[in-house]
């Protein structure tokens, strides 16, 4: 017994598999270098100014990101990644809590390690996580304040 399927049957089933393999295109990966026109394919991107230092934010759909990360581009095309935590260390945690009081609720999670004088503040976005960083540095010149970005894949040895 032969089967016979329709023209069309076989078109459509054509464009659900070309459908398919365009949306599993490979993510970004930090350390990743992208030239001119790879990130003028992407269209304009929101930028976002951390530590001093202007980085494009990469679509989450582009990026393969899942929401606890983000993206980022620096200047020289090179794909770096965030999981939106500002980094509170050189300050004892009583210290930390007692000046930034209310503000330290308005992120996600906070967790102290009084033995290290490093606090962790872990926030929903990266805008978020942005105004943040820049707030608690002036708030709190004593101490050193990242958000930190990496631009490579750690390496098991």
């Amino acid at each position: 017994m032969q089967l016979r399927f329709p023209p069309y049957v076989l078109a459509l089933c054509a464009c659900v598999c070309m459908s398919a393999q365009a949306q599993t295109a490979p993510a970004l990966a930090p350390g990743q270098q992208l030239n001119a026109q790879q990130l003028q394919a992407m269209g304009p991107l929101q930028s976002v100014s951390i530590g001093g230092q202007k980085y494009r934010v990469l679509p989450a759909q582009k990026a393969g990101g899942d929401g606890r990360a983000s993206y980022l581009v620096d200047a020289s095309g090179k794909v770096g990644r965030t999981f939106h935590e500002v980094l509170i260390v050189g300050l004892p945690t009583a210290q930390v809590r007692q000046q930034l009081g209310a503000s330290l609720s308005q992120a996600q999670a906070v967790k102290y390690y009084e033995h290290t004088q490093t606090t962790l503040l872990r926030y929903a976005t990266l805008e978020q996580a942005a105004a943040a960083q820049a707030q608690i540095s002036a708030a709190l010149p004593g101490a050193t304040v990242h958000l930190p970005v990496r631009f490579s894949q750690p390496q098991l040895h």
